[in-house]
């Protein structure tokens, strides 16, 4: 096994309403992960807003 050192510095935002905070939590060039299940993100159209 190799040696190796992971540091993983997350934010997480969660809960009803919350999608106008991220445009002052995440900087316009940044990669982020939007993880989701069961399809009701992509149904709702909230994948396309954020």
């Amino acid at each position: 096994m190799y040696n190796f050192d992971f540091y993983n510095p997350t934010h997480i935002v969660f809960g009803k309403d919350r999608l106008g905070e991220l445009d002052t939590l995440v900087p316009k060039d940044a990669k982020v992960l939007i993880t989701y299940g069961g399809g009701s993100a992509v149904r709702s159209g909230l994948i396309d807003r954020i």
